[in-house]
Formats: structure tokens, C-alpha cells, sequence
């Protein structure tokens, strides 16, 4: 929907989004753990990191040129903070395949020690908002760099976005007036 007003940008997020869930489709079909399984997969990841940081550029551009704060800006704002944590947790998915054990989680949340993706998606917004909790842990120095960006992203995202709407709302109002 958020890239459905141009037929540019329709079409662009199709040729991004389409070879996502063909290929989602098809590794479910692959025996696991094969070579062409772990291959799918990256491919999969690539193309879905692709389809939600065009979809979040797409919504961004629609923040920015905003001349007014309404209900479909606050949702945009929102969906973008969404997109880049699920975003991220994709990022770190592959990263965790292409470099084993690169997160380290508690025996507490995981008794086998194995990551999954939804450990990587609460790990990325966790990372993302900066509270972290400490119970997911990059242990290698590309997880450690990975975390280090997203976390900057996630701060300079809210002092940004934030400060546009409220200049926004503060203009308007006092337009009004």
C-alpha cells in the first residue's frame, strides 16, 4: 500500500517483494540444511532487506514532504521505525547464517544456545530503541558493528523525525492563528 500511489514505485516494489516470496516458497520445499537450502535463503533475506528499506524510503520521502502532521504522517513515522527494525533483525539473520554463532543468547531464554529469527527481531528492536537488555549478545566484531550502526540509526531516527513533526505541528498551529 505505501508504495501503491506512483506506478514506479509499484513496480520497483514488486520486482523487489515477488522474489522474496518465490523464494521463501521454494526453500520450504528444499530439504533443510542442504547447500542450496542456505542459499535460498540468503537470497530470500537479500531481496526481503531490499523490499523494507525501499518501502521505508518510500514512506520517508512522504514524511519529509509533509506540510502538515496528520494521522497518515504519524503512521508513516511509525511504519518506518517498524521497517528499519525488521530490517535489522534481517540483517542479522544473515549475518547469523553466513557466520555462525555470531549472537550469543542466556541459557535462561534458550537452553540449546540456538539464535532464531524472533530472538533477532526482539535482539534488533531492543538494539534499535536502546534499551539493551543483555540477554541476546553480538559476539563477533561485524554483529558488534552491525549493533553499534543500528543503534545510532535508532536515536538519530527519533531526534529527526521527531523534531520534524513538532516543527510541523508548531508552523501549522501557528499558520492558524
Amino acid at each position: 500500500y505505501a508504495v501503491s500511489y506512483k506506478r514506479k514505485t509499484v513496480i520497483i516494489g514488486l520486482a523487489l517483494g515477488l522474489p522474496w516470496f518465490i523464494l521463501s516458497w521454494i526453500d520450504l520445499l528444499i530439504t533443510p540444511l542442504s547447500s542450496i537450502s542456505l542459499i535460498l535463503a540468503l537470497l530470500s533475506g537479500v531481496s526481503i532487506i531490499l523490499f523494507m528499506a525501499f518501502t521505508a524510503i518510500v514512506i520517508l520521502l512522504f514524511v519529509l514532504k509533509a506540510s502538515q502532521v496528520d494521522e497518515d504522517l504519524l503512521y508513516g513515522a511509525i511504519a518506518i521505525y517498524m521497517l528499519i527494525g525488521g530490517t535489522w533483525a534481517m540483517i542479522y539473520a544473515i549475518l547469523e547464517e553466513i557466520h555462525f554463532s555470531s549472537f550469543a543468547i542466556a541459557a535462561a531464554h534458550d537452553l540449546d544456545g540456538v539464535v532464531t529469527w524472533f530472538d533477532l527481531l526482539f535482539y534488533s528492536f531492543a538494539t534499535l530503541t536502546t534499551l539493551g537488555y543483555g540477554d541476546i549478545v553480538p559476539v563477533t566484531s561485524p554483529a558488534r558493528s552491525l549493533a553499534v550502526v543500528e543503534a545510532i540509526i535508532g536515536v538519530m531516527y527519533l531526534a529527526i523525525i521527531i523534531s520534524r513533526l513538532v516543527g510541523i505541528f508548531i508552523a501549522t498551529a501557528s499558520s492558524k492563528q
